[in-house]
């Protein structure tokens, strides 16, 4: 599991840094197989990420992470 968000550095809280990146899933319903959004929103700059998956199970997640790291190549900068 990743660092809590009460004990991220204060470079992240403050947005002085580019580089911390938040996740997030947004479910539209409650249904067991119901599309969702994962979020990826970048604290300085926040330039957002959102990709549709169609299960949020860890698998799901790791699979749509992978895919955007994928995309994004060695060149962090384009993002």
């Amino acid at each position: 599991m990743g660092t809590s968000i009460e004990n991220r550095p204060d470079v992240a809280n403050n947005r002085t840094e580019f580089v911390h990146w938040e996740i997030d899933l947004v479910l539209f319903k409650k249904t067991k197989n119901e599309a969702l959004l994962l979020t990826l929103v970048e604290r300085q700059t926040r330039y957002t990420i959102m990709r549709k998956m169609n299960g949020k199970t860890a698998q799901c997640v790791l699979r749509t992470l992978k895919n955007i790291l994928n995309n994004i190549g060695n060149q962090p900068s384009r993002v």
